[in-house]
C-alpha cells in the first residue's frame, strides 16, 4: 500500500502534539558539567530516522527475518507485532536509535537523551534541543526529518 507523502507530516504533527501535551518545555536541566544551551532555549524536537518503522517494514535484511502476518477473526490480514521477528526488529531499531544518540551528542557537544522513543508507527525519538542543535542534527546521515 502506498503511503501518501503527507503521511509523515501528519504522523509527526500528531506525535508532536502528544509530546507537547506531556513534556513541559523546561522539564530537562543540563548538569553543571555539560555544555548546554540554556534550558529556556531548549524545546522538544521529534527526530525521525530513515529506517522504516515496524508498521512499514516489508522486507528481510541481514540478520532479520521478514515479518509474519496473521489473519484476524474478521478475515483481515495484519502484521503480527508480537512475533519473534517483529520484536527483534523493534529491538534493532532501538539499538540504532541509541547509536544515533551517541552521534548526536558528539555533534552538539553535550549528552542528549531521548525523552520518548517510537519504533512501531514511526521510527523516531523526542529530544530536548535548541533550534541550532536541531538544525545540525537534521543534516546527519540517516535522519529523515527534525521537527
Amino acid at each position: 500500500m502506498a503511503v501518501p507523502s503527507n503521511w509523515w507530516r501528519g504522523a509527526i504533527l500528531a506525535a508532536g502534539l502528544t509530546v507537547a501535551a506531556v513534556v513541559a518545555p523546561n522539564s530537562l536541566a543540563a548538569s553543571d558539567t555539560q555544555k548546554a544551551a540554556p534550558v529556556a532555549e531548549q524545546m522538544p524536537y521529534i527526530v525521525v530516522f530513515a529506517e522504516p518503522p515496524l508498521a512499514t517494514y516489508a522486507t528481510s535484511k541481514a540478520g532479520l527475518l521478514a515479518l509474519p502476518r496473521m489473519t484476524t477473526a474478521s478475515g483481515r490480514s495484519r502484521l503480527n507485532v508480537q512475533s519473534a521477528p517483529a520484536t527483534s526488529y523493534v529491538a534493532n531499531l532501538r539499538s540504532q536509535q541509541l547509536a544515533y544518540e551517541s552521534q548526536m551528542s558528539a555533534l552538539v557537544g553535550r549528552t542528549v537523551s531521548a525523552t520518548h522513543r517510537m519504533q512501531h508507527a514511526i521510527n523516531a525519538v523526542v529530544l530536548e534541543l535548541s533550534a541550532d542543535e536541531a538544525a545540525r542534527i537534521a543534516r546527519l546521515a540517516g535522519v529523515k526529518i527534525v521537527e
